[in-house]
């Protein structure tokens, strides 16, 4: 296979850039027939070669720089997500069969074969596409249907051909009988016609005779004239014989003569017959062909089926096992850092520390909280690219949400010194349709990305429209000390960290950009980079003003946010670890709400039938009985009992087991670790879902974040 590098050499011609690619790969690549299509991680096209621009009708300056997604149908957009997500794990597709869109709006069918493009250190950066054209194979297919099509119109043909040469034996035995009849009277007309020239003999030997007695007695009487003429008039009538014999042997032999015509026709008739006989033979035979290569090629694509399905089923097994070892390492994590992160906030609530402890306490949290954020982004990026990410679209304010995460991000930029701006033009749409929680996530990771790197003055946030008001863009601008050129393809790669982090101290697994980025892509939008031309960065993102990919439509919850409830609470807290129980009993009764424990779910189960509770904190995974199926079984108490608001307080956090919380019947879900303000908040809000009695909602909080 071919492997073409994002950035071929630039001494090809001006169509490539970059200066390491060889000459000649750059060379083959643009001499193929197929179209081959390098595009980065964010589905950026880098190289596009001559097959692609004849292919596809944008040229090298045209295509370059913009997304893939240019050449997609618009129902066809969420396989670039699947595509990248492949190449990401570096899986190579192979002669994916699907539908492209050429510059003038033409859809053409094509066969993709893409592979990762991998640098020195083996680290996947990119991909190649090969595109191949299936126009003219889809128009042998087309022939091949009509080859069938015309083979089965032969093969009647050659039955009214069969049926036709019967007919014509038929005539042919009948033409000869008729011509044995012909001949038949042809003899007898023959043989009369001998029988009357013995007859005129006769008459004429009668009429000497007459003659020569004419000639002795010409005295003889009237009686005697009278044999006279009745002899002349025998003569007469023998001559008329002779005249009717003559004309039958000329109509007999006349017949005969067409008879022998009729014949030959017949013949010629039979002949041309068993001509068409034998070419409607052969073109079957070639009909036959095409039929016995038509067949061969579908059992080809039958086993080749088959073995696509074995590959499908190996990789989804992979997945699920990937996804189960991830899942139970997240447990693992994040119980023991809920023991950390508690009673560290405990000894703060605690009080009595001295100025040096408190510092430590502090430290601690910090290092819990660094640690946290870790965890939960490379289990964002696991569900990314194991496609577990489901997004809900939900008409949401632009400028309501680039404001709240500007009050969030002010006290970090305030410790600094910096200014924070937001910028949002009047055409600006009131409404667009996005997941308002990861919009949040993206533009907190930019925001505060930028608060870390700047040192002097400020951030801006610019909202605005584009391309006709279709996309809205966001722009993050700091002042900070830039990227360097050779480190922008770094930028949107995972565990990646630039040059200028490791100077500034900045501590981070370098998966903030990389999770952005593939979010964007989800979103059905893109994420980029450019220089700030006043000096620092600009980060922008694009989205579409009316629809995101791979989203599931739900209507925005009416619930208010995070105020907490400012009256008694009795809440049952359920968990097999003491820790946890002790930390969460704990932070309750500092908020002045009272605390009953159980260790497991058949524990909960009983004491939940016999007091009444305002909340229940369940945890997921214990021994005896799980958290999903006590929830099940105090729904099914009877009275207020049974309709009590139930959150899960679990190390439990993907998306698909935040879901089975939710069928079981648990009203939200709060990841651990958890703080005290997000703890009390949580509870709060769930006393709120009680007092509305059937509404639900998902409060998935992740403490320390």
């Amino acid at each position: 296979m071919l492997v073409v590098s994002p950035d071929p050499p630039s001494n090809i011609s001006n169509r490539t850039a970059g200066a390491d690619a060889p000459f000649w790969l750059a060379a083959i690549a643009d001499s193929s027939d197929d179209a081959i299509v390098a595009k980065d991680l964010d589905g950026v096209v880098t190289y596009w070669n001559k097959a692609a621009e004849v292919l596809f009708g944008y040229t090298f300056d045209e295509i370059v720089g913009r997304p893939i997604t240019c050449i997609l149908p618009s129902d066809r957009m969420n396989e670039e997500a699947s595509i990248l997500a492949r190449v990401r794990r570096g899986e190579k597709t192979i002669n994916f069969e699907t539908e492209r869109q050429r510059k003038d709006g033409l859809l053409i069918p094509v066969s993709l074969t893409i592979s990762p493009i991998r640098d020195a250190e083996n680290t996947i950066i990119g991909a190649t596409k090969v595109a191949r054209d299936l126009t003219e194979r889809d128009g042998h297919a087309a022939r091949l249907m009509e080859t069938k099509a015309a083979l089965l119109a032969l093969q009647a043909e050659t039955k009214v051909g069969a049926s036709n040469l019967l007919a014509a034996l038929g005539e042919l035995a009948s033409s000869q009988a008729d011509a044995k009849n012909v001949k038949a009277d042809l003899l007898t007309a023959v043989t009369a016609l001998a029988a009357s020239r013995e007859e005129t003999k006769t008459c004429i030997a009668d009429l000497l005779m007459t003659e020569t007695a004419l000639a002795l007695s010409r005295a003889e009487t009237k009686s005697t004239e009278s044999d006279l003429l009745v002899a002349v008039a025998s003569l007469a009538d023998a001559q008329a014989n002779t005249d009717v014999g003559v004309v039958a042997m000329l109509a007999s032999e006349t017949a005969l003569a067409l008879s022998k015509a009729d014949t030959k026709n017949s013949v010629a008739d039979l002949l041309a017959a068993v001509t068409a006989l034998a070419q409607a033979r052969e073109e079957t035979k070639i009909g036959l062909t095409d039929l016995l290569v038509a067949e061969t090629l579908n059992a080809s694509l039958a086993r080749l089926s088959q073995h696509l399905a074995a590959a499908r089923d190996r990789s989804e097994r992979a997945n699920r096992a990937k996804s189960g070892y991830i899942a139970g390492m997240s447990h693992e994590l994040r119980t023991p850092l809920n023991s950390i992160i508690g009673y560290a906030h405990l000894l703060k609530i605690g009080g009595g520390l001295d100025h040096i402890q408190e510092t430590r306490v502090d430290a601690m949290l910090a290092s819990g909280k660094h640690l946290l954020e870790m965890i939960v982004s490379v289990l964002d990026l696991s569900e990314i690219e194991a496609e577990h990410i489901r997004l809900k679209a939900v008409d949401v304010d632009p400028k309501a949400v680039a404001a709240s995460c500007l009050d969030f991000i002010l006290p970090s930029a305030e410790e600094k010194g910096l200014t924070l701006t937001l910028a949002t033009p009047p055409d600006v749409p009131v409404k667009i349709r996005v997941d308002p929680t990861r919009l949040r996530q993206l533009l907190l990771n930019l925001l505060g990305n930028a608060v870390k790197f700047t040192s002097r003055g400020g951030v801006t946030l610019h909202l605005r429209t584009v391309a006709d008001g279709s996309l809205m863009r966001i722009d993050v601008a700091d002042t900070g000390p830039g990227i360097p050129a050779d480190q922008h393809e770094l930028l949107f790669r995972a565990f990646s960290r630039l040059d200028i982090e490791a100077t500034s101290r900045v501590e981070g697994a370098g998966l903030g950009l990389a999770i952005s980025s593939r979010l964007a892509t989800l979103m059905g939008g893109r994420l980029g980079h450019s220089d700030n031309p006043g000096g620092g960065s600009v980060f922008w993102l694009e989205l579409p003003v009316n629809a995101i990919a791979n989203s599931l439509s739900e209507p925005a919850s009416s619930l208010a946010s995070s105020a907490n409830v400012k009256q008694l609470l009795h809440v049952l807290v359920v968990d097999d670890v003491f820790m946890n129980r002790d930390i969460a009993g704990a932070i309750l009764r500092a908020g002045g709400h009272v605390v009953t424990s159980a260790e497991d779910g058949a524990q909960a189960v009983a004491v939940a039938a016999s007091a009444d509770f305002d909340v229940i904190l369940m945890d997921v995974r214990m021994p005896v009985m799980d958290g999903l199926e006590a929830t099940r079984r105090i729904r099914v108490l009877e009275g207020e009992r049974g309709r009590v608001p139930i959150v899960a307080m679990t190390a439990q956090a993907f998306t698909d087991q935040i879901a089975e919380c939710h069928k079981a019947g648990m009203n939200s879900h709060l990841a651990k670790p958890f703080d005290p303000d997000t703890l009390l908040a949580v509870v709060a809000k769930a006393k709120k879902i009680g007092m509305r009695r059937g509404e639900s909602e998902s409060l998935s909080c992740v403490g320390a974040q």
